[in-house]
């Protein structure tokens, strides 16, 4: 008998996912603990994804299958919008169509959340180079620990890039969230990285944020996807950080490591600029490095 017995919504954007989409569903069905709903959400796939996600909603009650209204492909952002919408569970994990969860993932996050009194439990990943056929480890078993943060203490501390902790913290996937605070926020369906505007927000809108240092997830990097194939510039916008700098400071959280970050990103976007040809952009980013320095922001 489990523990517990939360629902948990766990949502499943899906384009042209075929090949590794079955891999992707039967890891949620092995899961330890199984109270659950799966939603599936298909952005009008042109290959047979939809087929698959149809086969197993027939099978199994708890899957539900949605295709978005829009007749254009929508993207992630507003799949997941709309997979919040629909979700039933008293907390909410989003898990990529080609990535894979750990047989106890659910059972490890739940536990962790409901033991720490927490609004979110975030787990580690296993990094998977598909190209290479290549495992990266972030995190081995003598290295596991579970440690939970106020909003505040997070942000003083829990940005290292030990363990992968930053990637953690900023991807959607491998969540475990309250329901009701995940309805307070919006994905962006317009950039390709709609997850660097939204999950710091969930994390101030907590009281308490557990991260669970165990490999969860696995994570499959794949050459032809919406991450790999966007432009440089655009993958690490220093405009979220911006809008998220900005905010912090309103409130009154510390933000110097927040600043050493926007650093680096208008680094990136400032030699990216410089090889996509646009020299209004590299010569406005150079600009805005020069002033950071001579004003000793950092």
């Amino acid at each position: 008998m489990e523990k517990y017995q939360d629902l948990i919504s766990v949502i499943v954007p899906v384009y042209n996912a075929q090949k590794y989409l079955e891999e992707c569903i039967e890891s949620i069905l092995n899961q330890t603990y199984q109270n659950f709903e799966v939603w599936l959400l298909d952005d009008h796939s042109t290959d047979d994804s939809r087929k698959i996600c149809e086969s197993y909603r027939d099978r199994d009650m708890r899957f539900h299958v949605l295709t978005a209204h829009n007749p254009e492909h929508l993207g992630c952002g507003a799949l997941r919008d709309l997979g919040i919408q629909c979700a039933t569970g008293d907390y909410t994990i989003f898990i990529d169509s080609d990535d894979t969860f750990e047989p106890h993932a659910l059972e490890r996050l739940l536990t962790a959340v409901k033991e720490e009194q927490s609004d979110i439990a975030v787990g580690n990943f296993t990094k998977y180079l598909e190209a290479d056929q290549t495992f990266l480890f972030h995190v081995h078993e003598p290295d596991y620990f579970v440690k939970t943060y106020s909003p505040r203490e997070w942000f003083q501390e829990g940005q290292k890039p030990e363990f992968y902790t930053l990637n953690c913290f900023t991807v959607a996937w491998g969540k475990l969230i309250r329901t009701s605070l995940l309805r307070k926020v919006s994905y962006r369906s317009d950039v390709s990285s709609e997850d660097d505007y939204t999950q710091y927000k969930l994390y101030l809108l907590a009281d308490r944020i557990t991260f669970v240092n165990e490999p969860l997830y696995l994570y499959r990097v794949l050459e032809n996807s919406n991450f790999s194939t966007a432009k440089r510039s655009t993958k690490y916008p220093r405009e979220a950080r911006e809008e998220r700098i900005a905010l912090l400071t309103a409130i009154g959280f510390d933000t110097s490591n927040e600043l050493e970050m926007y650093k680096y990103r208008i680094r990136m976007q400032r030699d990216a600029y410089l090889d996509e040809h646009k020299p209004v952009e590299y010569r406005n980013a150079c600009a805005m490095l020069e002033i950071l320095e001579k004003y000793h922001a950092l």
